[in-house]
């Protein structure tokens, strides 16, 4: 009888503990413009708290620079952890790994375009800039390993 005691006050210490870390607006929504390849991109997500959060989004160049303007499109589906340092109540570090599935038009020899399909890990690391509880300003650089470009993305985020 004792065990079962010891267990339920530690499963309520941790349930308390969880509640702490808990936030206001854990649904998010974002979407970023990307310089570097005139892409646009668009991600929802979840924070589990102030630190750890899931991130599934798609992004779209229609004419990208990594293949010297020769390809046709370029667009990705990708999902991610991402990781995030406050510094404060203003501005915050994260980072992202996950996975990202591809797909761009390469030309071929003669005439026409081939559709390539790639799979490989997403990195990506950011700046974040709290403007309000809501709304969010970010810098961030996005890659996935294999034949992908480097996305630079400046974007907003808003919390639900």
């Amino acid at each position: 009888m004792k065990s079962f005691f010891k267990k339920l006050s530690i499963l309520a210490l941790c349930a308390c503990g969880f509640s702490a870390l808990a936030i206001d607006n854990p649904v998010f929504l974002d979407a970023n413009l990307s310089p570097s390849t005139l892409g646009v991109s668009l991600n929802i997500g979840y924070r589990f708290n102030n630190y750890l959060g899931l991130e599934a989004g798609a992004i779209y160049s229609p004419s990208y620079a990594y293949c010297d303007g020769s390809c046709k499109s370029y667009h990705m589906f990708d999902a991610a952890v991402k990781g995030v340092l406050p510094l404060g109540d203003l501005v915050s570090l994260y980072g992202k790994l996950g996975v990202g599935l591809n797909e761009y038009s390469a030309p071929i020899s003669g005439s026409g375009y081939l559709g390539t399909q790639n799979v490989g890990v997403l990195l990506g690391a950011g700046l974040a800039f709290n403007l309000s509880t809501h709304w969010e300003l970010h810098l961030e650089d996005v890659i996935v390993t294999g034949a992908n470009p480097n996305f630079i993305n400046l974007g907003m985020e808003f919390k639900f």
